[in-house]
């Protein structure tokens, strides 16, 4: 997640002082699957609100890990 923000924060002119993330799985065993994933994204910046969710939203459509979070039965951002 962190390298997905350190890619975009350039092409979106976005200011920032630190990124801080937080993710938390619950893993079931039959079938191998993830059945919960919970994360949190902080950002240390003076920014809008609007332009901290077209961050965030950026992150969400093109994030590494994309795929197997939508496959997780629930996946919670905060």
């Amino acid at each position: 997640m962190i390298k997905g923000i350190e890619r975009v924060v350039p092409i979106l002119r976005f200011q920032l002082r630190g990124v801080e993330v937080r993710v938390h799985g619950v893993r079931q065993d039959v079938p191998p699957r993830m059945e919960s994933i919970t994360y949190e994204i902080e950002v240390d910046s003076d920014e809008h609100e609007a332009r901290l969710a077209l961050l965030h939203g950026n992150e969400n459509s093109t994030g590494r890990y994309l795929t197997l979070w939508h496959r997780a039965v629930s996946c919670l951002n905060q």
